[in-house]
C-alpha cells in the first residue's frame, strides 16, 4: 500500500472525531425519561413460592442423587468381587491377586497389618 492510501482514512476519521455530532438537551432528557418509565417496578420482597420451589426441587433432586451413588458404588463393587470359576485362566487370577495384594489395602478394605510389612 502507498502511504497515502493509509493516511486518507486516517484524516478522515480524526476529522469525525473532532466534529462529532451533539445531541440535544431535550432529546437526552426525553430518551432517559422513557427509559426510567420502562423500567420494572422492583418487588422488594420475594415471591411467596420461591423457597417452596427450592424445597421442592431438593426433594426430588436427593433421592435421584443418593440413587445414583447407590448405583456407582454397586457397580463398582460388582465389577471389583466379580467371583471367578475354578476352571479361569491365569491372567485373570494374577489381575485378581493384585487387587488383593495392593488396591484393596489403598481402599481401605484390606488391614495393612495383615500384609506382613
Amino acid at each position: 500500500m502507498r502511504k497515502t492510501e493509509q493516511t486518507e482514512p486516517d484524516r478522515s476519521l480524526a476529522a469525525a472525531r473532532d466534529h462529532a455530532p451533539q445531541m440535544p438537551d431535550t432529546l437526552r432528557q426525553r430518551i432517559l425519561a422513557d427509559a426510567r418509565a420502562a423500567l420494572p417496578a422492583a418487588d422488594p420482597f420475594p415471591a411467596p413460592g420461591a423457597r417452596q420451589q427450592w424445597r421442592l426441587a431438593w426433594r426430588w433432586a436427593v433421592p435421584g442423587l443418593a440413587g445414583a451413588a447407590c448405583a456407582t458404588l454397586a457397580g463398582f463393587w460388582i465389577g471389583a468381587a466379580v467371583p471367578l470359576a475354578p476352571d479361569a485362566p491365569v491372567w485373570a487370577l494374577a489381575a485378581l491377586d493384585y487387587l488383593d495384594g495392593v488396591a484393596q489395602p489403598l481402599m481401605g478394605m484390606a488391614d495393612p497389618l495383615a500384609m506382613e510389612f
